[in-house]
């Protein structure tokens, strides 16, 4: 019987443990959805999700990602967040690169490009995870998807209750 290689070990026994260090950043980059302007910089981010710079990095530090990549996600989820609620409201397709606040053009198609945000008009924020090219780490993409899909039933849980 031939073995799996140790990264599949690992991969398979890692998906059942609690990772609080990427569910602390899931919260923060989550927590950027309600932002009423796109955080360009980690002071907004900071300033807009209850928190600080210096946790924000810490957070960052803490899987190894870094503080520029993860305030990238941040925005690209609540640019797809705000593009799927508009579609849905308005129900015309409106693209994710609309939300963002980036003036120059090679400035937005670099972001867009970085982002996977290229033909996502319609999208879920699953796919827009799994299509971004920011980072690949497992943990914490599963981490922000959990906390996005929390914050949708908490959010849907209050408009039924209301």
């Amino acid at each position: 019987m031939e073995r799996p290689a140790q990264n599949e070990l690992t991969n398979e026994r890692t998906k059942s443990f609690r990772h609080p260090a990427a569910e602390r950043l899931a919260r923060l980059i989550v927590s950027g959805i309600d932002i009423e302007v796109d955080p360009r910089s980690a002071v907004l981010w900071a300033k807009y999700s209850a928190s600080s710079v210096g946790s924000i990095r810490d957070a960052c530090r803490a899987v190894a990602i870094g503080e520029r990549d993860a305030l990238c996600l941040a925005r690209g989820l609540r640019a797809v967040f705000l593009a799927i609620h508009e579609t849905q409201t308005s129900g015309y397709r409106t693209p994710p690169e609309v939300f963002l606040d980036i003036v120059v053009r090679r400035f937005r198609e670099r972001f867009v490009d970085r982002l996977g945000l290229e033909d996502t008009t319609g999208r879920d924020v699953g796919e827009f995870l799994r299509g971004q090219r920011i980072t690949r780490d497992e943990v914490l993409l599963r981490a922000i998807e959990t906390e996005f899909r929390r914050r949708q039933s908490a959010v849907d849980g209050n408009r039924s209750g209301a």
